[in-house]
């Protein structure tokens, strides 16, 4: 009886010897577990900081790019104010509002948008105001829209914007707009004013003017809906934007 209870003695404290050594083999992987996860969590964190201003600096240099980009387009058509104010420039505050800054003059505009009737040319050639195209010859007109489509088309390439209304020719023929979206109101618009054409015309222009006003848009410009035709004014808010490239 002595022996078979020395035996279940001997029996026991091995068995308490097996738990200890689980219970410190699980307490150094609890451990172990404990200081990786906290590790793990810094490392993390750091990752994602670093992610975040790896993708800031890109950004900043690909903001930078693009306005670079644009400004040679403002160099190389030539797009500028010809009479009027002295020209501004927009700062934005933090609670949205965008202001006009001219000298020690400021002007207040909500949304970016500006009460500027200062006449705007692009290399060298202006459009007339309110459509009236009458009065200026059609080769000027033609010219002049020739040349903002042009200048368009690359400014919303450089920024990476998807027009509402494309601008197309194909070829042999004039120029003319139609709707980038599926089931998008307009048709297909003439761009080429012939005489024959006023009414067509103007609603291509019109087209045409909507995409300046979206490209605004996208660049922190709100555009007031009266001032939609104003096309060269339009499109040189949108290149002198303070959000530009953004």
């Amino acid at each position: 009886m002595s022996i078979e209870c020395v035996k279940d003695g001997q029996e026991i404290e091995m068995l308490k010897k097996s738990v200890a050594t689980r219970k410190a083999v699980l307490q150094k992987s609890l451990s172990c577990f404990a200081n990786l996860k906290s590790n793990q969590k810094a490392a993390i964190i750091k990752d994602i900081a670093d992610t975040k201003e790896r993708s800031h600096n890109k950004h900043q240099t690909l903001m930078h790019s693009r306005r670079v980009l644009i400004a040679e387009l403002v160099s190389l058509f030539d797009l500028k104010r010809i009479n009027g104010p002295q020209d501004y420039h927009f700062e934005v505050r933090e609670n949205g509002v965008a202001v006009l800054a001219k000298e020690n003059d400021i002007i207040q505009v909500i949304n970016g948008s500006a009460d500027d009737e200062a006449e705007y040319s692009i290399a060298g050639m202006t459009l007339p105001k309110k459509g009236n195209f009458q009065k200026y010859p059609m080769e000027d007109i033609n010219t002049t829209v020739g040349y903002v489509i042009h200048m368009l088309q690359l400014t919303a390439y450089y920024l990476g914007v998807k027009l509402p209304y494309r601008l197309l020719r194909d070829k042999g023929s004039f120029p003319y707009a139609t709707g980038s979206f599926s089931g998008m109101a307009g048709g297909r618009r003439p761009l080429h004013l012939d005489g024959t054409n006023v009414d067509t015309f103007t609603k291509g222009l019109a087209m045409l003017n909507y995409d300046i006003a979206y490209l605004c848009r996208t660049q922190g410009v709100d555009i007031a809906f009266h001032k939609v035709p104003n096309t060269l004014q339009n499109l040189y808010l949108c290149c002198n934007a303070a959000g530009l490239g953004r």
